[in-house]
């Protein structure tokens, strides 16, 4: 069995080092879920249920906001940060696949999330799936908002990050037949002790095209409208978001 992604090290770099991104989508979100109807009140509670949590900076703009908030993350370690940073939410470790998405609001997969899905059927089977599952969970008129990486140019590169007590060193290869983006992460950090301890994990994510997504979305029974940014909080480079709602009838 692979090990989950987001161990012990990494799930701590994400926390300290890129939980900005959450943040900064935090109050655009909140504004698109308010546009739509979509506001909790004492006689009017709303569930929002968040795919792969992270570190729980999301869940806490919901509680914050009011909202009712479930999240589920495959990472032991992420679910241990998020329970503690958004102690108001329900918080499951669990994978995609196996989780049972409760009835709700809103669903949101911040991060290209939905992009880390099994491989061996085709995308547009996969993603199909995906939406008709969480359709059913929706109320008519309800959300489902999310960013994936679209089909574009190569992305082949090398970067590293740095922080207090740790760094990063990451690898970038696409394969442009397979549309498989393989993310090769070599993680150095301070433990508490002073013991520097090295690790790595390879991430592997599947790339869509625009069009498959959106006409998966609508087959599930969803209007769509795309996004560069949530509110004032860009995409990176080859994101977008897409905010779908299910159809009333």
């Amino acid at each position: 069995m692979a090990k989950p992604l987001y161990g012990p090290d990494l799930a701590a770099i994400q926390h300290t080092g890129f939980s900005g991104f959450s943040r900064g989508a935090a109050k655009g979100i909140l504004k698109i879920l308010a546009d739509a109807g979509l506001k909790p009140s004492a006689s009017r509670p709303l569930r929002v249920v968040d795919l792969g949590c992270g570190d729980g900076t999301w869940l806490k703009a919901l509680t914050g906001a009011g909202y009712e908030a479930v999240g589920m993350d495959a990472s032991p370690s992420l679910v241990k940060i998020a329970k503690h940073i958004a102690p108001k939410a329900k918080v499951q470790c669990a994978t995609l696949a196996d989780f049972d998405i409760p009835s709700c609001d809103a669903v949101t997969a911040l991060g290209e999330v939905l992009a880390y899905l099994a491989p061996g059927a085709a995308r547009a089977r996969l993603l199909g799936h995906l939406f008709r599952r969480i359709a059913r969970k929706l109320p008519p008129g309800g959300l489902l908002i999310f960013d994936l990486i679209m089909s574009g140019k190569p992305m082949n590169t090398r970067s590293s990050h740095n922080g207090p007590g740790w760094q990063i060193d990451v690898q970038l290869s696409e394969n442009l037949r397979t549309r498989i983006l393989t993310r090769h992460v070599a993680i150095q950090r301070t433990t508490k002790s002073g013991a520097v301890r090295k690790t790595t994990e390879v991430h592997r994510q599947r790339i869509f095209g625009r069009t498959e997504v959106i006409t998966a979305l609508r087959a599930a029974g969803f209007t769509v409208k795309t996004a560069q940014a949530y509110g004032a909080q860009p995409m990176l480079p080859r994101r977008l978001a897409f905010i779908a709602r299910r159809r009333t009838i």
